[in-house]
């Protein structure tokens, strides 16, 4: 509802302080699709939020916390999907092979 007081807090947090947020999350994963991605989970976090907010209340030190913590999370969703996948077949067949050597010397 735009004639909601959340509503309209969170539209001036928002203008206020999303250009801040994207540069600091850029400037940690040195990737805009991600920085960009980053800002928007930040942002939807303060939304769900937004009623513990108040109103003169300087936020931006709650979205450093918070975009520093959901680049971490990010790192690791990313480390975790590249471990389960590795891109290299060379590595698989050397895994298989071990594998089957092991089970042949057995």
């Amino acid at each position: 509802m735009p004639g909601n007081p959340s509503h309209a807090l969170f539209s001036r947090l928002f203008r206020e302080n999303r250009d801040k947020v994207f540069r600091f999350a850029y400037k940690l994963t040195e990737d805009e699709a991600r920085a960009d991605d980053i800002t928007q989970q930040c942002f939807i976090r303060l939304w769900e939020s937004i009623d513990t907010v108040r109103e003169q209340e300087d936020i931006f030190p709650l979205l450093f916390v918070l975009v520093k913590r959901l680049v971490i999370d990010d790192t690791r969703r990313l480390y975790r999907e590249k471990k389960r996948w590795p891109c290299s077949g060379k590595r698989r067949k050397n895994r298989r092979r071990t594998i089957t050597s092991s089970i042949r010397s057995s």
